[in-house]
């Protein structure tokens, strides 16, 4: 049997549904639990979540951290608009904290590349 690898991104609206409807949410929890354990006095004001598809654990993050700004990068536009539909409809829409949009691939390019995905940041 030959193996066919998934594509690196995700573009297809069917494909970012079915991986934004899954169920990680114990792995998620469990990331965000670790880290506050690990590190039980922080209080980060910044954070960087790259590859961040629906932005499930990005918003982990953020109800963990309310102060934080987060910035999530991921490649794939479909991915990314899914992920602003769901900060919306978890109400991170208003909280001042910007989770922006940067396509992996353009990193680099400009900031008029960036679109703001929750709030209206700092």
């Amino acid at each position: 049997m030959q193996r066919e690898p998934e594509p690196e991104l995700m573009e297809g609206s069917e494909q970012v549904r079915a991986y934004a409807e899954a169920d990680f949410a114990e792995a998620h929890d469990l990331f965000v639990a670790l880290l506050r354990a690990r590190f039980p006095h922080a209080r980060p004001r910044r954070a960087l979540d790259l590859g961040c598809g629906p932005c499930d654990v990005t918003r982990r993050f953020a109800r963990a951290y309310a102060d934080c700004s987060i910035t999530a990068v991921d490649g794939s536009g479909a991915m990314l608009a899914e992920a602003r539909m769901r900060n919306r409809s978890a109400g991170l829409a208003g909280r001042k904290r910007s989770i922006t949009k940067t396509c992996a691939a353009r990193a680099a390019a400009s900031s008029s590349e960036r679109h703001r995905m929750l709030g209206s940041g700092r």
